[in-house]
């Protein structure tokens, strides 16, 4: 059975696209984990950054994609198919739903129009489940499949939470980033108390933080101290440094655990670490 887990945080640009691929990088590539990466956000920033932007646009023209799910679901089509899927050649282990520039007019559709076979009562219970529901044929087929969300709790957002066993909180600890957390942690927890889920938090993790003398600057220690406060127990111990070189790998769509440069090796052994962490605090909700 596989693990489902959705990377969301309302605040756009803390990384959730980074560490989603890295860190399914990093499962697949050092833990021989099959990973399934869905990609949720309109921007597509996951695709573009795990495959070739011509290999993209003819897979989802031709093959499909997110919104091949939603059309599926409209027409009562009940499978999910394998097609859909591309495989990441820079990991063997590694697949992706990629997600459609269009995927904002059906997330509209998804608000307002119902199938025509259903009633609007089934329509307003089922239509945050959908991902769930088609899914649940590929829970043999992976270890661990990431939702790349949006920075929103819209429909698809609460698709992909209701759809997971637990969500991750990605932040730069900043103010600015930070502020919003207490918000978004209970605006899902709530969500997931309304429609009786079992989606479990995981956890907080770190992004783009800078240090000086191996200690946080002044100001992300601020941060990190108001969030491990609110939080207890919540917050990885494992941070990702903001690195320039980050940027280079998602244009170049670098798996980096295939590079022997010295220059990634502190990015390598953050997403091991990362990838390990995940897998502890897994076994330790497990167990309770």
């Amino acid at each position: 059975m596989s693990i489902a887990i959705s990377i969301i945080n309302y605040k756009g640009g803390v990384g959730k696209t980074t560490l989603t691929l890295n860190l399914s990088y990093a499962l697949s590539s050092i833990f021989q984990k099959s990973v399934l990466m869905i990609d949720l956000d309109p921007q597509c920033s996951l695709s573009i950054s795990a495959v070739k932007d011509t290999e993209w646009v003819e897979h989802i023209e031709n093959k499909g994609s997110i919104i091949s799910v939603i059309e599926a679901f409209y027409k009562g089509k009940l499978s999910f198919d394998p097609d859909w899927l591309i495989s990441i050649k820079q990991s063997k282990k590694t697949y992706l739903l990629p997600g459609h520039l269009n995927l904002p007019e059906y997330e509209m559709k998804l608000v307002y129009q119902k199938p025509l076979y259903m009633s609007i009562e089934e329509f307003e219970s089922q239509r945050f489940f959908i991902l769930q529901k088609y899914l649940k044929s590929l829970k043999d087929e992976f270890d661990f499949i990431f939702f790349d969300c949006p920075p929103n709790v819209y429909v698809l957002s609460r698709n992909a939470i209701l759809a997971s066993d637990f969500y991750v909180i990605p932040t730069i600890p900043d103010f600015v980033s930070s502020f919003g957390i207490p918000f978004i942690h209970k605006h899902i927890e709530e969500l997931i108390h309304s429609w009786y889920g079992k989606t479990k938090f995981l956890g907080i993790i770190l992004n783009k933080v800078r240090t000086q003398r191996q200690n946080l600057i002044k100001e992300f220690q601020i941060e990190y101290e108001k969030i491990s406060e609110k939080f207890p127990n919540k917050v990885f111990e494992t941070f990702i440094s903001d690195r320039i070189l980050i940027s280079s790998i998602m244009r170049r769509k670098i798996n980096i655990f295939n590079e022997s440069s010295k220059k990634y090796q502190p990015l390598q052994q953050e997403f091991r670490a990362f990838a390990e962490e995940i897998m502890r605090r897994i076994e330790a909700n497990q167990k309770k």
